[in-house]
């Protein structure tokens, strides 16, 4: 009497196979994790261009709602009116240093003059003839000041980097 034995074949993963898998899954996350450590130096550099610009923002608003005569000409790093900070600021994300300098600019311009007693003049709608035919040379000195902020910080590689606004304030 002859016995029959099923025998199925089994199947079943060897350790080797798990070693491979790991380290191709390993190799394969490499280059993704280098680029979630990249995006988060790149993410930083950009807070500390955004912090730089809303201090150089609100520096510059600051100083446009001084009065004109109390904006001091020439260049600083200390100011001292309670709107207005300079020198060192201690950001989140780094130290930035707000420097003013204002200069007297002397403004020159041609205009020709609008002859309003003419008869006829419209305000709403003038006429060649309401203008003088020869323009007039206008000359301004100690009216308009020119004022540049400037805000500088140190990247953490040692680099330095540096915003600035121009803004010109007249007191006419």
């Amino acid at each position: 009497m002859t016995r029959a034995y099923n025998i199925r074949l089994r199947t079943a993963v060897t350790l080797t196979e798990i070693i491979f898998a790991t380290v191709i899954m390993a190799l394969a996350i490499l280059p993704i994790s280098s680029l979630i450590a990249f995006g988060a130096k790149i993410t930083n550099k950009d807070y500390r261009l955004i912090e730089a610009t809303q201090i150089l923002e609100r520096t510059g608003n600051s100083l446009f709602q001084e009065p004109f005569l109390d904006i001091p000409v020439g260049s600083y790093e200390s100011y001292s009116t309670p709107t207005v900070v300079l020198g060192m600021i201690k950001g989140k994300h780094a130290d930035y240093k707000v420097k003013v300098v204002c200069s007297i600019i002397d403004v020159n311009f041609k205009a020709n003059m609008v002859l309003v007693q003419n008869s006829g003049f419209t305000e709403s709608a003038p006429r060649n003839s309401d203008f003088e035919s020869s323009a007039k040379t206008l000359s301004y000195e100690d009216l308009v000041k020119q004022i540049t902020v400037e805000v500088t910080w140190s990247e953490p590689e040692g680099a330095v980097k540096k915003i600035n606004i121009v803004t010109y304030r007249a007191d006419l």
